[in-house]
């Protein structure tokens, strides 16, 4: 009896310490979570492409010679208007040439034709320099170039609703080209504004009629122009004065072979009353 009751005792005893062995196993120490990862710096975009060039204007063709054409002062492309011839001079080219007289204050169609040999980087109107003791040869070629220019300028202005007759101008080869349509082709012709330009002996008009049919000449030149010598283009003016002609020459001291602010501001207001006289007058005898 007594032992029964012992082992009892201890089975009671082993039963009451059970739950509190349970209640040890039952939790454990907490695990810290994980820290949440940063997010990922992301590249910066990369930089927009830069846009792409705008295309050069394209040339129109005539008679063989291309072209660059315009209106000036808002003026609408089918409207009368008095025509400006503008000729680049060596190694340039109409797009860049026609810089010069965009701003033009008053309404007028730009034709700026493009020379006809190339010339890195740009063009060239005839093979012989200013400079070239080949005199007859130089003026030969600036015949070619403006029978050429002549004969497009002739069937533009009888195209297009054309006021008055066409105004010349030109730079350095331009120039002389500007001399040259002026004095063998000057029925066509209103005026003529050389800049930086000369016109050779060989070139020039005969005694009387001939040089008085010839519009008028105002030339712009610079004293110490290196390319086509100042004293040259004297001789030349004086020469077409005294024939008869409309001739002038506004000097530039100090001014070498550019077209310095004072000579482009003088050719606009030039060019300006030229095209001005020219918008008031009928319309062009070639339609």
């Amino acid at each position: 009896m007594a032992r029964a009751t012992a082992t009892n005792l201890l089975c009671l005893a082993l039963a009451a310490s059970l739950p509190m062995l349970g209640a040890c196993e039952t939790t454990s120490p907490a695990v810290p979570a994980p820290p949440t990862p940063a997010p990922a710096k992301q590249a910066p975009p990369p930089p927009s492409p830069p846009p792409a060039p705008r295309p050069a204007p394209a040339l129109s063709q005539i008679g063989g010679l291309e072209y660059l054409e315009f209106t000036t002062a808002g003026a609408a492309t089918d409207a009368p208007l008095p025509m400006l011839v503008a000729i680049h001079g060596l190694g340039d080219e109409p797009v860049n040439f026609a810089n010069l007289v965009r701003d033009l204050p008053v309404p007028a169609r730009v034709i700026v034709p493009r020379a006809i040999d190339s010339y890195e980087p740009g063009w060239s109107w005839f093979p012989l320099r200013a400079r070239d003791p080949d005199v007859e040869g130089l003026a030969k070629g600036m015949m070619l170039a403006a029978n050429v220019i002549a004969a497009s300028v002739a069937a533009l202005a009888a195209q297009r609703p054309t006021t008055g007759k066409p105004v010349v101008t030109g730079f350095s080869q331009g120039g002389m080209l500007s001399f040259a349509l002026a004095a063998k082709h000057s029925q066509l012709f209103s005026a003529a504004v050389p800049v930086s330009g000369w016109l050779p002996p060989p070139l020039w008009p005969g005694e009387g009629a001939s040089a008085a049919t010839m519009p008028p000449v105002i030339a712009l030149h610079g004293t110490e122009d290196p390319a086509l010598k100042y004293p040259k283009t004297v001789e030349c003016v004086d020469a077409l004065a005294r024939k008869g002609a409309d001739a002038s020459l506004i000097t530039y001291p100090g001014v070498p072979h550019v077209i310095s602010p004072q000579m482009r501001a003088e050719l606009h207001r030039q060019l300006t009353a030229a095209l001005t006289k020219q918008a008031a007058a009928s319309p062009s005898p070639a339609r």
